[in-house]
Parts: C-alpha cells; structure tokens; sequence
C-alpha cells in the first residue's frame, strides 16, 4: 500500500458539524462566492452532503475517526440515517443510549472506512472493554483492518474529581483490551481520539496553564548553589516533560565523535510571544553524574526571596474564604449566583495597620470549585469519586487529584503579588517553567522514572530522587498480568502504554521541537485567538507498525497565512510558538463578549486547512465546526499482511451489525418490493380484485334502485 492516511477529530456533535460543513465549505470556490463573506444558514440535507464528500476527498483521509458524535442508536436508525451513510464508505459507531449514569445522546464515536481499500474494515466492535458499564458510555469502539486494529476513544474526564475512578478504570480495561486485541490477532494495535489527558508536562499545554511544586522552588533559595543531583533532575524532567534545556556549564554529549561545550543548547525566551529557539534535543542527552543544568541568576533570587515570604503567604492561603458572589450579563441583564476567593495579605512588619481582605483568582461556577482553586495542601478523593478531601489528609486518600504544595503557575505568581506584594516578572515566570526543575514528579511519570533510574528511596536537597542509571528491558503484553494494568494515575496509565506496551506518540516523535502545537481551546474564553490551549487528542501507533511495517511522514506542520512562507520558510519556522499560533488564529475573529457565538470567516478561511498537504500533525479546521481541530497520521510503505485475511467469523459479524445501526433503515422502494415478492411466492390462488368505485357508479346505482 502506497500511503495511509488516518485523521481523528472530536467534532463536538456530528450532526452540527455536518450542517456548518455544508453550509460553509465550498471547494473549489467561485467567484460569487468568495465576493460575499454572508453565508446563508442552509437547511439540513436529507443526504449526507456534497461539500462533506468532497471535504474528504480533499484532505485524503483513507480512514476517519469520530469523537463525541452525540448520536444515539436510534437517531442512527431513524430520521438521522443519512448522516452514516456515505457513497463508497462504510460508517461504524458506538452510541451512549442512556442506560449507565450519564444522559441519552452524550460522547460517542464514529469509524469512517473506505470500502475498497486495503484498509477496510472486517471487523468491528461497539463493546470492546468486555465492562458493561465502561461499554454502555459509547466511548470505545474497536475496527480491525487486517493490517492493524484501531481503537478509537473518547477517554472519560474527571468532572472535578467526582469520576476520576471510573476514568482510571476505563483507561486500565483499555489497556488490557489493546495488549489482548495484539496477542488474538498477532496485529499491531493504534489507539486515536481524545484522551483527555496533556502527555507531556511543558509541551502540550500553554506554559501559563502548567503546575509547579513551590516547595521545591523553596528549597531551591535554601540552597547557596545548586546540587549535581538537582540538576540531573532537572535535566531529565526536560526531556521527560518536553522542556528544553538551559545552558550548561561543561558536558560532553551522546554523540559521536564530538564534543561540545555549553552552547550547544540554547534557549532564548521573548516576553511577548514566549518564542523558544532551540538545538536539537538529542545533542543534549543527559549524562549520568554530570551536572547539565544551571539556574540562572534571576531565577536563584526568585527562589531566594520566595523562599522568604512563602510561609507567611501559605498561611494566608490556609486562612482564605469563599464567599458568594453575584455576576450580571450586561446584555441580558441576568444575573448568575457565583463563588469567589478571600484572603488577608500577609504584614511582614508588625508595625504596619491590618490589610483589607482581596480577591483571589475570577469567580468560579460553584463553591468547590472556588475552594480547590487556591488549594495549597492537596486535594483526594476516594475511587467512587466521593469524600473529596482538602488539606493535608488528602495525602491518606486512595486517589490524588492535586499534590500538596503544587499550585498552578499564574495562580502562585497572582498570590505572590496580591498577598504579598511581591511581583515576579512574566518572563521569569515563563522560564521557571521551561526549566522543568519545578515539574510535579507525578506529572513526569514518577513510576516509570523509579523503574527505570532509582534504587532507593534516597532524595537531595531539592527532593529529587538521586538516580543510578540501569538498564531495564520492557515486558510483553502477553506477560502481563490483569493487576498490571491498573493505575491511579492518568500519568502512570500513559507510562504503561509508552514504557511497556511501546506505543509511540506519533507527533511528539516526528515533530518533537514542535512548540504551541494545540488541539483544543476554550471556546467560551476565546481560547484560540490567543492560542491557549491543551494537546488532547492523540494517534498512538505500536512500535512495531511505526518502525517495521511503514515509513511514517513527518511532512511540514501548517504555520498559517503568509506570501512569505515558501516552503523553504515553513521548514525553517515550523516548530516556533509565532507558527503554531499563526495557524491557530488564521482569519478567524474572536466571539463579541455580549453574545451571537463566533463571526463566519471568509470563504477561503474554511478551505485553508485542505491546501496544505498531507502530513503527521494538526489540521487547523474551522472553529465553527468544533471546539477541536483534527490530527493526522501519515504513512506510506505499509507492509500488507502476506497470508489472507479470511473472513470474519459469525460473531465478528454480528457484533460488526450492531455497529451499523443506520443499515437497519428500510427505504420505501425495499419495503414495496419485498412485501411484492412475498406475495408472488405465496402458495395461495390470487383472489379476484375488487373494483373501486367512482363517484358515478356510486348514483347510478341509486338510480337503478329507484327503478
């Protein structure tokens, strides 16, 4: 097979998404059309749309991955058939109907297969987590191609906590379904969708969004110069969490035959955009016993004088309150019963007058909202997602939803200014995070980290734990057993499926300098205009698949409008913060804060993303169709299995039927021919026809009884 080419995407509402697809996407354009930026709303197409046809043929999809669909089975089955049917596709799904704790219509996910493709599926199934309860959400739905077998997933959140256990639940019955999906069929395995989760702690998420451990920043102005175990910590928290490195004092790198001196990997940061231009990370592999890291001076007095107050803040922090608070639509004049924030700042002098309290943070929807925002001893709750407990008893609970002493960046900066006065400058903010020596261990994979590196419990200064490098050889699925596969972690359940299983995050491998590469925004805060997102949505493909049985295509990431950006331009460019954010925003227009949803672009804005050719990536789709954009993988060279496929078992296919709800639909002229055919093969003589009567016959009947 020549190339292979997968996209997924969580539309967010299937059949919304098909009618802005068809109400705005006209490819190739006109010159009426492209004169006009008023594009009339079209009604509902009886028929799955031309413009969603030719869509696909545009962005040359050979399989398509749906998330979140919001389709039950008998909207599938009825009225709504049309929009799983399509001319040379075959369309599989799994519909959450309303029978676990979550409402009729929600999650969902779809399987699009060309039908005459070596790809095609010959198997499929809507229940592969053999869990009812997991099963019955529409979240999982697994195809076999012959090639390979693809689950496609839309992973569980954790709704404040209240269902971190059963997200952990779900993800350890999918692991399990993949490693025995690979030993019954002896395939590779790929697992796509939205999982939910950012993979690596700095990349895959805005720096401003990201967590830092406070203590360890603490200990940092403890210390009058930094320790070499330190620093091999943060070294590997680099590239562990995706962070590139600071410049180094002396090292001597993996390479070859070379040996470079600190500025080999540099990193230089602007205030306005939080650009990085890095080497390649490679060249910068740590090395065991050798400091590779150092603080610099400005980021030491932070840490010096944070070190100073922060006892004082927590304590203001311990003592806060969360007071309601009401907020009004301007607009609508509505007025919305929130909750907000309190705390006294803190008086270094006591000679100084009593501080009125200030508020802390924006309002919040609900009041243990309010309270888990400026949290600062942890935060548990048991598997059941009841019992949440805040404070430090949370670290005796069974699950942690937050570590004690973490706090979010932006959080600790505004609580450092308001509380005590003291302003930390947003770049030096920027570059605490991109050091990643204040990376949370948990979000590093601290199981794996121990696995792999530690030998004991012993920690340094900073409390990092003191590595012995050792080799560690990964163990087959097939070895595995069922407790293997439980997590209490999303982070631990992610170190399972990379460290043991193998898969390979096919973005991060092929594009790993890639900066500000997101696939989700907050909509309602106009997350895209400024291009503060999430990385949630993944295509995980075995090792075996991505390094013997295909060449996958890195290709050009999509850097955006621009005449300057030539080819030679976008290879130079791609991987920085300014071309992520570039094709982020494209022509698209922020929402007016008084309401009417997102403005329509310009014709062109909606085709833009299927001019740029094929690659592993993102694709930039209109912010009308979805709070998500599509990602991509690209492959080309697949090794075609060289035994047959043979056709799928009786139960393969009654379980492929039930994914194809749409197929049970009848149309009118099938219904007429078979109740016509039933009739013909009746053994019964044909009885004589009554004749109908007219209006006439009717009086001169009449008129023949008055006779």
């Amino acid at each position: 097979m020549d190339n292979c080419h997968l996209i997924s995407w969580n539309v967010a509402g299937w059949k919304k998404t098909h009618e802005e697809i068809t109400r705005t996407y006209n490819f190739p354009t006109t010159k009426s059309v492209l004169s006009t930026n008023k594009l009339k709303r079209k009604k509902p197409s009886p028929s799955v749309s031309e413009q969603f046809q030719n869509w696909l043929k545009q962005v040359s999809v050979d399989i398509l991955f749906l998330q979140e669909t919001k389709l039950k089975t008998r909207d599938l089955a009825g009225e709504l058939s049309y929009l799983a049917k399509i001319p040379q596709w075959e369309t599989y799904w799994s519909c959450n109907d309303g029978k676990g704790v979550q409402r009729a219509g929600l999650n969902g996910v779809a399987t699009f297969a060309k039908i005459k493709s070596p790809v095609a599926v010959i198997h499929a199934d809507s229940a592969p987590l053999n869990d009812p309860e997991l099963d019955k959400e529409g979240r999982c739905i697994m195809t076999n191609h012959g090639i390979f077998s693809v689950f496609n997933v839309y992973a569980p959140n954790t709704s404040g906590g209240k269902r971190l256990g059963y997200r952990l639940r779900f993800l350890s019955a999918l692991r399990k379904a993949m490693c025995e999906q690979r030993t019954r069929t002896g395939q590779p395995v790929i697992l796509v969708g939205d999982l939910n989760l950012k993979s690596r702690a700095v990349l895959d998420r805005h720096w401003s969004r990201s967590f830092i451990d406070i203590n360890r920043l603490v200990d940092l102005g403890n210390q009058p110069e930094p320790v070499d175990s330190a620093l091999q910590m943060a070294t590997l928290a680099n590239q562990k969490g995706g962070a590139f490195l600071l410049p180094t004092t002396s090292s001597t790198t993996t390479t070859t035959t070379t040996t470079t001196t600190s500025s080999s990997s540099t990193t230089t940061t602007d205030a306005s955009t939080s650009s990085t231009t890095t080497t390649d990370i490679k060249s910068t592999t740590p090395s065991f016993g050798t400091p590779r890291v150092i603080i610099p001076p400005n980021l030491v007095n932070i840490a010096r004088k944070v070190c100073e107050i922060w006892p004082l803040v927590r304590d203001a922090l311990r003592a806060r309150q969360v007071v309601p608070e009401q907020t009004r639509n301007n607009e609508t004049n509505v007025t919305f019963q929130r909750f907000s924030t309190r705390a006294i700042p803190i008086t270094i002098d006591n000679n100084l007058p009593s501080v009125r309290e200030v508020k802390l943070g924006h309002v919040e929807h609900t009041e243990d909202y309010a309270w888990s925002t400026f949290e600062i001893d942890g935060i548990g709750i048991d598997r059941h997602g009841n019992n949440c407990i805040r404070g430090l008893n949370s670290k005796f609970c069974e699950l942690i939803l937050q570590k004690e002493s973490t706090m979010n960046v932006m959080n600790f900066a505004e609580c450092m200014k308001k509380l005590a006065k003291y302003i930390i400058p947003r770049k030096d903010l920027f570059e605490l995070v991109e050091t990643g020596i204040l990376i949370p261990m948990e979000d590093l994979g601290s199981t794996i980290l121990e696995r792999k590196y530690k030998d004991s419990t012993t920690t340094d200064e900073f409390g990092f734990p003191i590595f012995a490098e050792k080799n560690v050889t990964s163990n087959a699925c097939s070895i595995l057993n069922t407790d293997s596969y439980e997590c209490i972690s999303s982070q631990q359940w992610l170190d399972g499926l990379q460290e043991i299983d193998g898969m390979i995050d096919s973005f991060a491998k092929l594009h790993p300098n890639a900066r500000g590469r997101f696939t989700c925004w907050n909509q309602y805060q106009n997350g895209r205009g400024d291009n503060f997102g999430g990385r949630l949505d993944y295509i995980f493909v075995d090792e075996k698949l991505f390094n013997h049985l295909c060449i996958p295509i890195g290709g050009n990431l999509d850097c955006g409008y621009g005449n300057h950006k030539n080819k030679a331009w976008i290879v130079t460019n791609q991987n920085n913060v300014r071309s992520a954010k570039d094709a982020a925003v494209g022509g698209w227009n922020n929402a007016p804060t008084g309401g009417g949803g997102l403005p329509d672009g310009k014709p062109n804005d909606y085709i833009w993303h299927t001019t740029v050719p094929s690659h592993t990536g993102m694709i930039y789709t209109p912010p009308q169709w979805s709070d998500h954009i599509a990602v991509s993988f690209l492959m080309k060279n697949v090794s075609l299995p060289l035994n047959s496929i043979g056709n799928a078992t009786k139960e393969q296919k009654k379980d492929t039927k039930i994914c194809q709800p749409h197929k049970s639909v009848r149309s009118i002229t099938s219904f007429f021919g078979a109740a016509s055919a039933s009739s013909s093969s009746s053994s019964e003589p044909p009885q004589k026809e009554k004749k109908k009567k007219d209006i006439k016959s009717f009086f001169n009947v009449q008129s023949v009884g008055k006779k």
